[in-house]
């Protein structure tokens, strides 16, 4: 008995896209490629092994590290630490100026410049008026006066002067020249003489303000600063708070004597 003849199955053979193509199939389109990574290259025979605890670790610190540097950036600098030569409570910084002398004379000297603008807005406008008939034009232009010359030398020149010749020097020449111009005041022949006097003290006085805040500015240290310029304020408030009852009492008694007050206080500070 022959055997059966074997029929041929009928199993799909794989074709490529591109025989596919040929044969009308289909249209032949490239297939994406697989996206690329970074491998490291195994050599044959090694075994891959999982990282070991210390490895993690070494990991986990320098992610940390990483991660601290990267918000450095974002926190801000820590405030500076308080100088112990300086203190900070108000106890603290007058027992501070007390034993330092120049910050003392400094002080002094404050009360003193002052001194000389408070006394003279008092004594001004009543001398004005007292020996010259002066009426509320004429205290109205004095004000005027003072004010235009507060912006030309604040405005433009205090500033070259102090940086040509330092605070302390531009305050006692400011100080010299208002003392001067006050006796001149007090001793003016017309009225004439009085104004060119009002302009020659409200130039000169004009000097003396901002220096003497850059002055006490260049004291201490950031960390009492603001302690120290307060005491400025409060020193300058007592100051303009005496001029006028003294100023007014002594003008009433003998008038020269309360603008010879008024220059002796300019030369002092």
């Amino acid at each position: 008995i022959s055997p059966a003849p074997v029929r041929p199955s009928l199993v799909p053979v794989p074709m490529s896209t591109f025989e596919l193509g040929a044969m009308g199939a289909i249209t032949p389109t490239p297939s994406p490629s697989p996206p690329v990574h970074d491998t490291v290259a195994v050599p044959e025979g090694a075994i891959a092994t999982q990282p070991t605890d210390r490895e993690k670790s070494v990991v986990v610190v320098l992610d940390e590290q990483t991660h601290r540097g990267s918000d450095a950036a974002a926190v801000p600098p820590a405030a500076p630490a308080p100088d112990p030569a300086t203190p900070t409570s108000l106890g603290g910084v007058l027992t501070w100026i007390l034993h330092t002398p120049r910050l003392l004379c400094a002080y002094l000297g404050t009360m003193c410049v002052v001194y000389i603008y408070s006394g003279c807005q008092a004594l001004l406008p009543v001398d004005l008026e007292t020996r010259f008939g002066g009426g509320a034009v004429a205290m109205s232009i004095l004000w005027v006066i003072q004010g235009v010359c507060a912006i030309v030398v604040q405005g433009l020149l205090v500033k070259w002067v102090v940086k040509r010749f330092g605070e302390q020097l531009t305050i006692l020449v400011g100080a010299l020249a208002a003392s001067l111009a006050v006796l001149a005041l007090a001793l003016a022949p017309s009225s004439t003489v009085l104004w060119g006097m009002v302009v020659v003290f409200s130039f000169s006085y004009g000097f003396i303000n901002p220096a003497n805040m850059a002055l006490f500015a260049s004291f201490g240290s950031e960390c009492n600063r603001g302690t120290v310029m307060g005491l400025v304020q409060s020193v300058s408030s007592i100051s303009r708070a005496m001029a006028p009852l003294i100023s007014g009492s002594l003008y009433d008694v003998l008038p020269l004597s309360a603008f010879a007050l008024i220059a002796a206080m300019g030369t002092t500070g």
